[in-house]
């Protein structure tokens, strides 16, 4: 069986401050200040951990609370919880504030590395907001980066009453978006092979990896695939199993229009299902191989597969192990996607990654094919396309194909039933041997339109990384028009049509994504994507007004240092 990923889970740290002063003040009619607030503060503290404790990570696992043992009032209160974070393993801390306290004092901020947020009561009498500001223009002045939350509308005092729905929102935000950023750290991304066909923008380097989001770079040669299949180092009842689930579930939509009626499938299959194998053992190990060594894996979150040519040339293609590994699931039923990428672009996969972590299902890796206008379709085909792409649409399509999930609606149904349609919406055909002389199973689908996505690249310049967010719908084109579009490349591989929101469709083709691959995750998930951005220090290059201004969520030292690309260049890279 496979083994677990090996890591330092996310584990949050939650505290409170309380005004440390024990004499009676006037206005306070009964004892001192201190013991007023107690109750007040430690309610509001438990009803975060509460809430912390509800968030679960996209493969179903829970974040992992520590609360402080003592209201923060003073430095040694603030050294007390920071022994205690430290031997829990804290990576990401919430300090909660309902009143006043000591400011600078109390302000503990751990490691560089811990992720922090500042969370407040907005009231009067309970002036937690006015600590947190000033908390926040200590950070400030410091060049730390902190994420503060209090609510736009001032609060019942009632200690029974719950958390503010905005407060809830950002919190939930925070400890989704750190959580994953911790998951990455110390994990490998398995390169399986190198460059792919040249392509600059796959260029794998190990020093991006570690320097902007603290993983490593595990290579093995693709010679390695080829020696465990020969020698059999892999489950051959796992295989066995994965084999009659695919016959049984796609039988009937292997090659239906009799592409190459030739085709020995059985052969290609008894191919195939160990390649998926041993690609899986690669990067995350099994205990039934028989060498102690492989049997390790890389400990790798996700990795990607070079293929074209060097592989693709003489041996069937990884179009196969891409799709089964990246979706939901498999001949096992639901699991956590397995993030395999294209071409051994590690960039795409990083989006796609980030598009699995903060949504649980599974993402789509396309080449950013082509853009058609309105006009030409209308020249084309007749059909005036103004209603459902107005700025025409992008054809998201690849030689790799996307996961399974994407041919039905992800978000909106049953996952039970989600596996099931999206079976019953694939076709399997055979590969092009233009592309592939060596042959392979490519899935053919179309993904159902106007679905919300957000698409996600990563982008080299250098030693630097900067991030692309662009929200958008899928399109539903009329049949004709669909098959016009899919014959100018290859009706065999899956269709993806998608409009970008509040901008022109052509601009995102024309200069924002630079590299022919691109990653989309369900869901307009743009700001998430910008928090975690935002947490590892990589500047957002191009989301123009496509993610409103009033849903970014960020320290507000993107304030005071002019912009999101000059406090990234001022702090660096959060691993450096």
């Amino acid at each position: 069986m496979n083994r677990e990923l090996v890591g330092n889970p996310p584990t949050v740290g939650i505290c409170t401050a309380i005004d440390p002063r024990t004499y009676p003040v006037s206005g306070v009619p009964e004892g001192s200040v201190k013991a007023q607030q107690m109750p007040v503060v430690m309610n509001r503290l438990d009803k975060v951990v509460r809430l912390a404790e509800t968030i679960e990570m996209y493969d179903g696992t829970k974040l992992k609370v520590v609360k402080g043992s003592v209201p923060v009032g003073g430095p040694r209160d603030a050294a007390i919880v920071q022994k205690e974070f430290e031997q829990a393993g804290v990576s990401i801390v919430i300090n909660s504030m309902s009143t006043w306290s000591m400011g600078w004092e109390t302000a503990f901020f751990g490691h560089p590395e811990w992720i922090t947020a500042y969370e407040a009561m907005n009231g009067t009498a309970w002036p937690g907001a006015v600590l947190l500001n000033s908390k926040r223009a200590s950070a400030t002045a410091h060049k730390n980066p902190v994420f503060c939350v209090y609510p736009p509308d001032v609060e019942d005092m009632d200690p029974a009453a719950p958390l503010h729905p905005e407060s809830i929102k950002k919190i939930t935000q925070f400890l989704k978006c750190a959580g994953s950023v911790i998951i990455m750290r110390g994990k490998s991304y398995a390169s399986i092979g190198h460059v792919s066909m040249g392509i600059a923008g796959s260029e794998l380097v190990s020093d991006i990896l570690a320097r902007w989001f603290g993983m490593k770079l595990a290579h093995v040669d693709q010679i390695e695939v080829l020696m465990r299949i020969q020698k059999e180092m892999y489950d051959k009842d796992e295989a066995k199993k994965a084999t009659e689930w695919f016959f049984e579930s796609f039988g009937g939509r292997i090659d239906p229009k009799g592409k190459r009626n030739g085709l020995d499938v059985i052969k290609l299959v008894d191919f195939l299902v160990p390649m998926t194998l041993v690609v899986r053992d690669i990067m995350r190990g099994n205990d039934v191989i028989g060498d102690e060594e492989r049997s390790q894996g890389t400990n790798a979150l996700f990795g990607g597969t070079a293929g074209q040519r060097y592989w693709t040339d003489w041996y069937p293609n990884f179009d196969f192990p891409e799709a089964i590994n990246s979706s939901t699931f498999d001949w096992n039923g639901l699991r956590a996607p397995i993030v395999h990428a294209t071409e051994n672009d590690f960039m795409n996969g990083m989006g796609m990654q980030w598009g699995v972590m903060l949504t649980g299902f599974s993402a789509l890796f396309a080449d950013l094919r082509t853009y058609w206008s309105p006009k030409k379709i209308k020249e084309a085909t007749g059909f005036d396309m103004s209603s459902v792409a107005p700025t025409g649409f992008l054809h998201l399509i690849n030689s790799g194909p996307a996961a399974l999930d994407w041919a039905t609606d992800p978000a909106l149904l049953p996952a039970e039933e989600r596996m099931q349609q999206a079976i019953e919406g694939t076709e399997w055909h055979p590969a092009g041997l233009g592309y592939f002389p060596a042959d392979g199973l490519s899935t053919h689908f179309v993904t159902p339109g106007e679905l919300p996505i957000t698409m996600i690249r990563f982008n080299r310049i250098g030693q630097d990384v900067t991030l692309t967010v662009i929200e958008g719908h899928t399109v539903e084109l009329p049949e004709n028009v669909a098959d016009y579009v899919r014959m100018r490349t290859d009706p065999t591989w899956p269709d993806t049509f998608v409009r970008a929101d509040n901008i022109d469709t052509f601009d995102v083709m024309s200069r924002g994504i630079d590299p022919n691959h691109v990653s989309a995750a369900i869901g307009h998930i743009g700001e998430e994507v910008m928090i975690m951005a935002a947490m590892l220090r990589i500047p957002v290059d191009y989301h123009n007004i496509n993610i409103a201004e009033n849903r970014i969520f960020r320290p507000t030292l993107w304030t005071r240092l002019g912009g999101d690309r000059e406090v990234c260049k001022a702090l660096g890279p959060l691993y450096a």
